[in-house]
């Protein structure tokens, strides 16, 4: 099967387009296209490795999270936080297009980088990465993440294993997610030069925090949607 293909194109102001091309494997969508060099130094496993993490340095010197998006700090961090851009996600089945701003446009692509890069606290959202959706509100991913965590426990009820409804498991994910992003921040903090790079994590971090609370809050309002399932 052909590697799935992700190009994001950051169009600046001054006619500058910053590219970002991503290549997953089809079948277990793990990033293929890693650079061949030693991810940098921030990136090393035991630099504020996450408390949860069940990685050790012995077998993996490097923390997979940071060694997937050190290639985007690299080539993004100059970029100021609240400049304007023009966004293109071309994927095969569609080109996505907005304006928006520098952290924005590097929030969505830190989270597909995120789901794909073999952390094992990120790994859960490898199916939202397969069907990406840049540029997603609060509410879409709301709808997205449950939809997804729901389909999860569909297919575990049908290999014998106990299935989640009352999605109990995605709060424990979005917990781990959430500490993850804390201290990607942490190891942010020594080396940009920029905060867009900061402050796309703290998006990321804002809509780890939503989720959870969205559950309760605002899953009731789409009950109105789906009358006729119900009746």
């Amino acid at each position: 099967m052909q590697p799935l293909a992700i190009e994001y194109r950051c169009l600046l102001p001054p006619g500058e387009t910053v590219r970002f091309h991503l290549a997953l494997d089809s079948k277990n969508l793990d990033l293929l296209d890693r650079p061949r060099q030693d991810p940098p130094e921030w990136a090393a496993l035991d630099f504020h490795q996450c408390p949860h993490c069940p990685l050790q340095t012995s077998q993996i010197p490097f923390c997979p999270a940071a060694a997937a998006i050190a290639p985007l700090v690299d080539c993004c961090s100059d970029l100021v936080s609240h400049e304007q851009l023009v966004l293109e996600v071309v994927t095969p089945e569609r080109i996505i297009r907005g304006s928006i701003t520098a952290q924005k446009a590097l929030g969505s692509l830190m989270g597909l980088l995120l789901a794909v890069s073999g952390c094992p606290r990120t790994a859960w959202f490898k199916p939202m990465a397969r069907f990406h959706l840049p540029l997603a509100n609060e509410h879409e991913t709301l709808y997205r993440a449950v939809s997804m965590y729901l389909l999860g426990q569909y297919f575990r009820s049908r290999v014998g294993k106990d299935a989640d409804l009352n999605l109990a498991g995605l709060y424990t994910i979005y917990t781990d997610l959430r500490i993850v992003n804390r201290q990607l921040a942490n190891r942010l903090h020594r080396i940009v030069n920029q905060d867009s790079t900061l402050n796309a994590l703290v998006i990321l971090d804002i809509l780890a925090r939503q989720v959870p609370v969205g559950i309760e809050e605002e899953l009731d309002s789409l009950r109105p949607l789906f009358r006729t399932y119900l009746d």
